[in-house]
C-alpha cells in the first residue's frame, strides 16, 4: 500500500472508531492534527456510519420488546372465603337488681365487685333481732286478743247466770218484799235509764274509734304511693348513673363531658340519697300508724266490752231486783249481740295478719339475699353493719354465662354481617363461639362522632375464663364460594379503567381486563376475563409492558392460612 493510501485508511479508521465510542471531543482533536480529507474519501465514510447507525437502531429496539424470563402464576379452581375482622365488649344478657325485703341492719356482706358467684351463695345476712322482738309483740298482741273477746264471752255468760240466779231469788222472796219493790221500781228504772245512755255513749265511741282508724287508710295508701314513686325514681336515677359510668368508663369522652358527667352523677346520687331517707321516713310513718290501727282497735274494743258487760250486769242486777217484785216480768237476755261477735272475729284476724306479716318478714331475714345464677357482682349499694331499707337496692348480679359480644360496626360495613352469621369470638387466650342475634336499623355517631351500627353477637359456649366488659376479637365469614377461579391478590392491577391483569399467551405478554368476585385474606375471585390454567405476570410493578416476549417460571402455590 501506497505511503498516502496509508495514511487515509487509518485516518478514516480512527474516524469510525470515534463515532462508535461516540467521543466527539476525542474525534475533533484527531481531525486537528490530520489534515483535511478529499471529498472523495468522506462520502463513502459517512454512509457507513449511517449504515452502522441504523443497525445500532435496529438492535436497541429489538431489545426493548425482549423481557426475559417473567414469573407467571396459573389460575385455578378453589375456595374463596372473606373474612371479616371487628372488635367488640363483652356484655351481659342477664342482670339482676337485689333489694331488701326488710328493715334490718346487715350483718354480713359477702357481696363485693368483681366477685364471680354461684347460684344459691349466701351473700347478704341480716339481723333479725329487732324483727324477732316485733314477731313476738305480734304473737302476744293476737294472744291477747283471744284472751279479751274471751273474756267477754265468759263474762256474758257470768253476767246471764248471775242475772237468771237473781230472777230466781226475786220470785222467791216476791211475796216478802213486793211493797219495798214497787218503791224502787222508779229508782231502779232511773239507773237503768243512765246505763242505757251509757251504753250508747260507749257503742258511740266504739263506732268513732272505728271510723277515725278508717280515716287513717287513706294516708297509709299516700304514703304507700309516695313510698313506689320514691322507688321508681331511685331505680331510674340509678340506671341513669350507672350508664354514666359506663359511658365514662368507656374513655371516649372528651374532659370536658367527663366533667359534666361527673356533675350529673353527683346531682343524681344526692337525689338518691333524699329519695332513700324520704322512704326511710315514710316507713317509719307507715309503721306507726300500722300500730295504731291495730293495738289501737283492740284495746278500744277490749275496754268498751268490759264496761258493756259491767253495765249489762248492772242492769242485769236491777231487772232482777225488779222480777222480784214483779215476778211475771221476763229475764233479760245477757248474751253477746251479733255485731258484737263480728267485732270480736275482726279483731283476732286483725291480729292474726299481723303474727303472719311478722313470721314472713322473719322468714325472708332467716333467709337472707342469694345468688339466683351464677355470675359476677357488678354493683354494691350497702355495707356490712349498715341498715337496710326495705325495698332499698342491695347489689346488682350479672351473669357470666348469658353473654354477648357488643359490636360498633362502621356504617359502610353494614352489609358485611347478617343476623344469625357465625363468628369466632376471641376473648384474651381463649376463643368461642358466636352468632349474630341482632343488628340495630339506624347508624349513630360514636364518641369520635364516626356513624356506627350497634350489633350483639351471643357466645355459645361460655365458661369461667370470660370477664365481662373487656373487650374481645371477632372474626365472621361474611362470604364464601366454592370451586370458583380465582388468583392470588398480588397478582391483579387496578387502573382508572377497572381491573385487570397480564397473562402470557404463545410468550407474548398481553393485558386483559377482569371482573373480580370476594376476596380472602389471600385470594381474589376471578368471575370473568380469564380462564382456568392461563398464565399471569405475577410482576404488578410496571417493569412489564404489553406486547413484550418472554419466558415463563411458573411460581408455586401457597394455600390460604
Amino acid at each position: 500500500m501506497r505511503k498516502k493510501d496509508k495514511e487515509i485508511y487509518e485516518e478514516t479508521d480512527m474516524i469510525v472508531l470515534s463515532e462508535e465510542e461516540e467521543g466527539s471531543k476525542e474525534t475533533t482533536d484527531v481531525r486537528k492534527k490530520k489534515k483535511k480529507l478529499p471529498n472523495w474519501v468522506i462520502v463513502p465514510v459517512i454512509g457507513g456510519i449511517v449504515v452502522v447507525a441504523v443497525i445500532a437502531s435496529q438492535f436497541t429496539s429489538k431489545e426493548k420488546k425482549t423481557g426475559g424470563t417473567v414469573e407467571v402464576v396459573e389460575v385455578v379452581r378453589g375456595d374463596v372465603k372473606e373474612i371479616y375482622n371487628v372488635s367488640g365488649t363483652v356484655d351481659s344478657e342477664k342482670k339482676k337488681v337485689f333489694y331488701s325485703p326488710v328493715n334490718a341492719p346487715v350483718s354480713q356482706l359477702r357481696a363485693k365487685v368483681g366477685q364471680a358467684v354461684k347460684a344459691g351463695d349466701l351473700l347478704v345476712a341480716f339481723d333479725t333481732s329487732d324483727l324477732e322482738k316485733n314477731n313476738q309483740k305480734a304473737q302476744m298482741d293476737l294472744q291477747s286478743a283471744v284472751n279479751t273477746n274471751q273474756s267477754a264471752r265468759e263474762q256474758a255468760d257470768r253476767s246471764a247466770s248471775e242475772a237468771a240466779k237473781a230472777a230466781a231469788d226475786a220470785q222467791a222472796a216476791a211475796g216478802a218484799a213486793r211493797a219495798q219493790a214497787e218503791q224502787q221500781i222508779a229508782s231502779v228504772e232511773s239507773q237503768i235509764s243512765a246505763k242505757s245512755q251509757q251504753m250508747a255513749s260507749l257503742e258511740q265511741s266504739v263506732q268513732d274509734e272505728i271510723t277515725a282508724n278508717q280515716t287513717l287508710q287513706p294516708q297509709l295508701d299516700e304514703w304507700n304511693a309516695q313510698k313506689a314513686a320514691n322507688l321508681e325514681r331511685i331505680s331510674v336515677l340509678y340506671g341513669e348513673v350507672n350508664s354514666h359510668r359506663e359511658e365514662i368508663n368507656a374513655g371516649n369522652v372528651s374532659d370536658e363531658k367527663k366533667a359534666q358527667l361527673e356533675a350529673e352523677i353527683t346531682e343524681k346520687s344526692k337525689e338518691i340519697s333524699e329519695k332513700e331517707g324520704a322512704n326511710a321516713a315514710l316507713d317509719a310513718q307507715i309503721a306507726q300508724v300500722s300500730a295504731q290501727i291495730q293495738t289501737g282497735s283492740q284495746q278500744a274494743y277490749a275496754q268498751i266490752q268490759q264496761e258493756v258487760q259491767a253495765l249489762q250486769a248492772q242492769a242485769e242486777q236491777l231487772r232482777a231486783s225488779i222480777s222480784v217484785e214483779t215476778p211475771s216480768a221476763s229475764i233479760p237476755d245477757t248474751s253477746l249481740t251479733q255485731g258484737q261477735i263480728n267485732n270480736m272475729a275482726i279483731t283476732e284476724n286483725l291480729a292474726e295478719l299481723a303474727v303472719l306479716s311478722s313470721e314472713e318478714l322473719m322468714a325472708k331475714a332467716r333467709d337472707g339475699i342469694k345468688a339466683d345464677f351464677d355470675g359476677v357482682i357488678s354493683d354494691v349499694k350497702t355495707m356490712e353493719g349498715g341498715t337496710a331499707v326495705a325495698g332499698g337496692e342491695l347489689f346488682t348480679l350479672v351473669s357470666n354465662q348469658d353473654v354477648n359480644v357488643k359490636l360498633e360496626i362502621p356504617a359502610s360495613d353494614f352489609d358485611k354481617v347478617e343476623v344469625g352469621s357465625k363468628a369466632v369470638v376471641k376473648i384474651g387466650k381463649y376463643k368461642y363461639d358466636g352468632v349474630v342475634e341482632s343488628i340495630d336499623k339506624i347508624a349513630v355517631p360514636n364518641a369520635k362522632g364516626n356513624p356506627v351500627i350497634g350489633a350483639n353477637v351471643k357466645i355459645q359456649n361460655p365458661d369461667e375464663n370470660i370477664y365481662i366488659g373487656v373487650a374481645a376479637k371477632l372474626t365472621m365469614t361474611v362470604a364464601e364460594e366454592k370451586d370458583v377461579l380465582y388468583l392470588p391478590n398480588e397478582n391483579v392491577n387496578t387502573s382508572t379503567e377497572g381491573d385487570f391483569v397480564y397473562v402470557v399467551q404463545n410468550g407474548v405478554v398481553k393485558k386483559k381486563a377482569v371482573e373480580l368476585g370476594i376476596t380472602s385474606n389471600s385470594k381474589v375471585e376471578i368471575k370473568s376475563g380469564l380462564k382456568e390454567g392461563d398464565k399471569v405476570v405475577a410482576d404488578t410493578f410496571g417493569t412489564v409492558e404489553e406486547g413484550m416476549k418472554v419466558t415463563t417460571t411458573t411460581v408455586a402455590k401457597s394455600e390460604e392460612k
